[in-house]
């Protein structure tokens, strides 16, 4: 059975959203949300094609279903990339300079957490091209589906933790900003990206 669930409990989620500046993290915690819930389907998705009765389904019901795994991807790698393009560029730097003494340290432990998740996003897409490239109905594309299913649970979990800590480090820190501090943060541009080492 899939559940979907947020990353942080529900009750430190509750305690967020009460707050009268919570407007200003709404957007971003909305991200998580709506990754983990594509994230979510694109489980759903792999999951039906591990079915038992996917060998006496039809080759157009197999095409379909892989061309919605592989949307699913998409859809997700898509929002993966803006969400991690803001942060890394954009929010992340302007704590770094904000918070120095709070958010030390942070960056460099959230863009190894990045990496580690797109090298776990790029292994996951391998498998659903593995997936979309066998024949369903056989043991071998049953075979790489449940692998795919499997890579799919692991970035969830990934990404799970890694949103906690994000929302555990930052939410409180955005919403004890002062005014000019927000318009500060709204109105700065991305920055440009940090040479790798």
């Amino acid at each position: 059975h899939l559940r979907w669930r947020m990353a942080s409990p529900e009750a430190q989620l509750a305690e967020w959203r009460s707050h009268p500046k919570y407007h200003r993290v709404r957007a971003w915690m909305d991200s998580h949300t709506k990754l983990m819930a594509s994230l979510q389907t694109m489980r759903g998705c792999a999951h039906g094609l591990c079915d038992a009765r996917a060998p006496d389904r039809s080759a157009n019901e197999l095409r379909g279903d892989h061309k919605r795994l592989a949307g699913a991807f998409e859809e997700f790698d898509l929002q993966l990339d803006a969400h991690s393009t803001l942060e890394d560029r954009k929010l992340f730097p302007f704590f770094e300079v904000t918070f120095p003494a709070e958010f030390k340290d942070a960056r460099a432990q959230f863009a190894a957490e990045h990496e580690a998740i797109d090298v776990a996003v790029h292994a996951l897409k391998d498998a659903i091209d593995a997936v979309c490239a066998a024949d369903g109905a056989s043991l071998e594309g049953r075979s790489r589906a449940f692998t795919a299913r499997a890579l799919a649970r692991d970035v969830d979990d990934q990404m799970r933790q890694h949103f906690m800590s994000e929302e555990k480090r930052c939410v409180d820190l955005w919403l004890s900003m002062s005014d000019s501090l927000q318009d500060a943060y709204s109105h700065m541009r991305l920055q440009p990206m940090a040479a790798r080492l």
